[in-house]
């Protein structure tokens, strides 16, 4: 009886402690206004034979009345006989933390793409995917961007907010 109120009690102190962290108390890691820009480089699921790694660009607008930012990106890679180019819009969910450097956020993409090949053939196909990341934060508007997802399964990069 002893071992099994001890495990009671256990449990409780762990289940109740999980509901104390009350998530929607923090501030949220961007501000309605903010426009975030990241910069970078990526690895495909399909690396083999590519020989320009993905470059992308993406801006985003953080909204006023929720921790949701809009906005879109276009990445650049090839091999020696085509290149593609996704272009895309792009929305994040950023995820409220108790720490104001790290930015927390998970988001989609979803738009049309470009494949031109050498010798004039060219392309066009639905470019999506999903992703969650962090941006770490070094100053105000400076900090480095890490993501983890679909079609890229790691980007990274520089991260400004402005």
């Amino acid at each position: 009886m002893k071992k099994f109120l001890m495990v009671l009690l256990i449990l409780a102190v762990i289940g109740g402690s999980a509901f104390a962290l009350d998530w929607l108390s923090y501030p949220p890691p961007v501000d309605g206004g903010d426009f975030i820009l990241d910069i970078g480089i990526g690895l495909p699921y399909w690396f083999s034979g590519i020989t320009i790694p993905p470059l992308f660009v993406t801006g985003e607008f953080a909204l006023k009345a929720i921790p949701l930012s809009l906005g879109g990106g276009v990445a650049f890679f090839g091999r020696h006989n085509w290149f593609q180019i996704p272009v895309f819009f792009r929305a994040n969910w950023h995820f409220p933390f108790p720490v104001d450097w790290l930015d927390f956020f998970a988001g989609i993409d979803i738009g049309p793409y470009f494949e031109i090949w050498k010798g004039g053939g060219f392309y066009a196909g639905f470019y999506y995917g999903g992703h969650a990341g962090a941006h770490f934060y070094f100053s105000k508007g400076f900090g480095l961007l890490v993501e983890f997802g679909y079609p890229y399964w790691l980007k990274a990069g520089l991260a400004f907010k402005f």
